[in-house]
């Protein structure tokens, strides 16, 4: 059992220092991520793509270039809305968004398509128009696409006369068709993730195969690397410069010690094997480590101290303790606890209760232990008589 036990912790805690590992990776992976994504905006061309299957522009030169040049869309972005060619999803890994809005909120889009439905998509006329029930059903043929107009219509008859309901009504289309989007947007994250974090597991060398051997096999590097992950869960690891210092920190666990030359041609397939193990790891992002994380540090720390402290055993148990059994008997066979005294060092130690009587001074107007002394001497004549024997009183 106690083999077992040692194994397990093990166990866990190389596990502890191989998530700390990929967790320390995919911070780095998820900042260079972020700043290719301030410098493509790939969000932005996601929403695009989107908004073109969503209005049945593919081109977007129609309803979609309209719709951002509306003013409630332009004011969005800076400068003019220019068409690009359509792209299929798998283009969309690193598409420009260019100046286009990252994020366009549905209500913008339900008041847009709306206008644009009862007052036409160009300025005109119709623009003094209100925006009614009415009007939209009136002029929704000033929407060129006619699946858009059954859309638009089929809104309309589930408002129940509300233009309230009717706006609520296209968010919601509009939420849906996002959650499509985001998908794709998800999807080319993980992707870049994978290629980045493979490109850093090759550089670094960073291999769990690697790491996970070396913590099995040294106890000073897994103690290491389990207190800087506890340390690192508690004070929340979560910017760039931290997780730098922390991967510079690990040693032989992660680099190229012997050349890269050399331990390719020693450990060829296994560094590609644990490369791209760290990669995919990677791309399951850095909050999912983190919290994987925090929850074997919890495991820890919960079995870790029967480990350590084995479990004392109860006082009915044999023992040869001499610091548990006082050296000299007590001279009473009562059972009563034992205090220190004046001149055996041991005597009954008598409880005192609140109202000054010890646990002996019960019965006391059979024995007379309750007369006061203190105030005059009583003849012995006077006292009542004792029953029962000779008792223990307590002088006041």
């Amino acid at each position: 059992m106690e083999y077992a036990a040692v194994l397990g912790s093990t166990i866990l805690e190389v596990a502890i220092g191989v998530v700390f590992v990929f967790l320390l990776v995919s911070l780095l992976v998820s900042a260079m991520r972020e700043g290719l994504e301030t410098w493509l905006k790939t969000r932005a061309s996601h929403l695009e793509a989107g908004l073109r299957e969503v209005l049945r522009d593919r081109e977007g030169t129609g309803l979609v270039k309209q719709f951002y040049n509306h003013p409630l869309i332009y004011s969005l972005y800076s400068g003019d809305y220019v068409p690009r060619p359509a792209r299929k999803e798998s283009s969309l890994l690193i598409a420009r968004g260019r100046n286009l809005p990252p994020y366009i909120p549905s209500s913008s889009f339900a008041l847009a398509l709306m206008d644009m439905a009862a007052r036409g998509p160009e300025p005109t006329a119709t623009a003094a128009q209100p925006l009614t029930l009415e009007t939209i059903r009136t002029n929704v043929g000033l929407i060129e696409d006619p699946a858009i107009q059954r859309a638009l219509l089929i809104a309309v008859d589930h408002a129940d006369g509300d233009l309230q309901q009717l706006q609520m009504n296209l968010e919601a289309w509009y939420n849906s068709a996002m959650d499509r989007v985001s998908g794709w947007y998800k999807r080319s994250s993980q992707v870049i993730l994978l290629l980045l974090g493979l490109a850093m597991a090759v550089a670094l060398n960073i291999n769990a195969i690697h790491i996970g051997v070396v913590l099995s096999r040294d106890s000073t590097a897994r103690e290491l690397i389990v207190a800087s992950a506890q340390k690192s869960a508690a004070s929340g690891l979560t910017n760039y410069k931290a997780a730098s210092d922390q991967l510079q920190g690990l040693g032989t666990l992660v680099g190229w010690s012997a050349g890269w030359r050399t331990e390719l041609k020693e450990n060829g397939a296994s560094d590609v094997a644990g490369w791209l193990l760290t990669a995919f790891a990677v791309s399951f992002g850095a909050p999912f480590w983190f919290d994987l994380l925090n929850r074997l540090i919890v495991v820890r720390s919960t079995v870790k101290p029967h480990q350590k402290s084995p479990e004392e055993g109860s006082a009915d148990r044999g023992t040869d303790d001499s610091d548990s059994v006082p050296s000299t008997p007590p001279p009473f066979a009562s059972g009563l606890p034992l205090a220190p005294g004046p001149s055996t060092g041991i005597v009954p130690a008598l409880p005192v209760f609140a109202s000054g009587a010890s646990a002996l001074d019960t019965g006391n107007d059979l024995d007379g232990c309750d007369v006061d002394m203190s105030q005059s001497i009583t003849a012995d004549e006077k006292l009542p008589a004792a029953t029962g024997g000779v008792r223990l009183c307590r002088t006041h």
